[in-house]
């Protein structure tokens, strides 16, 4: 386990909670977070909230953070991805 202070690790169905939390909670549309993350299409944010696994590219995952105020990032380890936000988020 790594451990980074100030972040905690979740997994990526948490991760995908958050995401929809976040997206439930703000103002912006599917056509307004597109412009935001900088894609053509919303198509392409809809794969990023896909909650079975992760189809949409780390970038736009880190686009669609910001643009929802999450503080997070990702870090691959032996092959597997890990998910970070920070603490009390």
């Amino acid at each position: 386990m790594i451990s980074v202070k100030g972040y905690k690790e979740i997994s990526y169905h948490d991760f995908q909670t958050l995401l929809h939390n976040k997206k439930n909670s703000s103002d912006k549309s599917f056509p307004e977070i597109a412009v935001c993350c900088q894609v053509k299409n919303t198509h392409t944010i809809n794969n990023a909230f896909n909650t079975n696994n992760q189809v949409a590219k780390d970038g736009l995952l880190t686009k669609l953070m910001v643009c929802l105020g999450i503080d997070g990032f990702f870090l691959w380890k032996d092959g597997n991805r890990l998910y970070f936000v920070k603490n009390g988020k």
